[in-house]
């Protein structure tokens, strides 16, 4: 969360008449940390995918399409000019449907190692 308030303050500073949305899920603590920062915030409904159990990954797998086109919704209606993923699991449906929607996507990735989401949308989106 807080690396992507950071990126997103930096754009802020810079480009000051930019609109940010913040898209987390309602059971994160981003739905408090990220209004408090002072962007807009919405929600869609994703789990992380728990690959210890066979049965919760199911679980969060069969939310996945519907994770899908509620990211579609947002980026549809929302229309942005560039969608970046900081990473997690919440990032993978949103940015992946901006690459469907042809908007301009970015991965920021601050780990030395990648997460699945950023590892999978890596060779889809316009910059990592």
């Amino acid at each position: 969360i807080y690396p992507a308030i950071a990126v997103a303050q930096e754009i802020k500073d810079r480009l000051p008449q930019v609109q940010i949305l913040y898209v987390g899920t309602r059971e994160g603590m981003e739905n408090k940390i990220v209004p408090q920062a002072g962007f807009d915030f919405q929600t869609i409904d994703i789990t992380g995918i728990n690959r210890s159990s066979l049965i919760k990954a199911s679980k969060s797998l069969a939310k996945m399409p519907r994770s899908f086109f509620q990211g579609w919704e947002v980026v549809r209606n929302y229309r942005p000019d560039i969608v970046i993923g900081t990473g997690g699991y919440v990032s993978f449906p949103v940015v992946l449907a901006a690459t469907f929607l042809d908007c301009k996507t970015y991965i920021h990735e601050q780990n030395a190692l990648p997460g699945l989401a950023n590892r999978n949308l890596a060779r889809r989106v316009d910059c990592v």
